[in-house]
């Protein structure tokens, strides 16, 4: 893939899948205006303007978006793992169709779940009979109890990740359920996206995983894993657990003291 030349303008967007041309249209974009106003210049000391290439960073770019959703054999079945969540708040669902479109490939090598709008958006893409995807239970809206849903399915061990592209500017009637889901997600330490950027470094690693049989990069999708902050947890709760049995023992002995006297 790396020896693989590139043409520069509208060739490019028509040599990646079309899900791909919006991002690639960007750094067209990026890139124009990059020539014609000299941003390289303006931007960088003028000792390192020579080291930067923009030409070559565009074509790695590129190329990146291409490769990463290559068709490729997996070491691990989708049953073999735990689930893939797929979230989306309402603005959010137009980047997660494109995540989605864009790393299909890596997407249907898992067990994926997901509140009601993003699994039939996964459908949509992959089509509703497709036997290469395999899905887990779909769950409600968030509002609806969804995220309380994925939280539950977080607790019987069965999610290793979730992608969750949450919209940071708007108001949500089920903040505590999208709270809940967050901080159980660092309970039981899984893989956690939460915007569009680390979803699709993810995808990389996931992918990498998938490809080597890596399990110690996915540890989450093959086995329980928890928070080293619950050992401590646990710790506390068995001191206070034996702190309220002597209490109650010192009790009934006091009980039993007052009425043989």
């Amino acid at each position: 893939m790396d020896d693989e030349q590139y043409d520069e303008g509208d060739d490019v967007a028509e040599q990646l899948p079309r899900s791909l041309n919006n991002r690639v249209s960007t750094l067209l974009q990026v890139k124009e205006d990059s020539d014609e106003s000299n941003l390289k210049e303006s931007f960088l000391p003028q000792s390192d303007s020579s080291k930067f290439n923009h030409d070559e960073i565009f074509r790695q770019e590129v190329a990146l978006m291409r490769a990463v959703n290559l068709p490729f054999r997996s070491h691990f079945k989708q049953k073999e793992m735990r689930c893939l969540a797929l979230v989306a708040h309402n603005h959010m669902k137009p980047a997660m169709h494109e995540f989605i479109e864009s790393h299909s490939e890596i997407l249907k090598k898992f067990r994926l779940t997901g509140t009601n709008t993003t699994m039939t958006m996964c459908k949509k893409i992959f089509g509703a009979n497709n036997p290469e995807v395999v899905y887990g239970p779909k769950f409600t809206s968030g509002p609806l109890g969804g995220d309380a849903q994925l939280c539950a399915l977080m607790c019987l061990e069965d999610v290793g990740g979730i992608i969750f592209f949450m919209d940071p500017l708007s108001a949500h009637p089920h903040s505590a359920d999208i709270e809940s889901l967050v901080r159980l997600s660092n309970v039981h330490n899984i893989l956690l996206a939460s915007n569009p950027t680390s979803g699709v470094a993810q995808m990389y690693m996931l992918r990498e995983a998938l490809n080597t049989g890596k399990i110690g990069m996915m540890p989450s999708f093959l086995e329980t894993l928890e928070s080293p902050s619950v050992a401590s947890y646990k710790a506390a709760q068995a001191r206070a657990l034996q702190g309220a049995m002597k209490e109650g023992k010192n009790r009934r002995n006091l009980m039993t003291t007052k009425v043989l006297r």
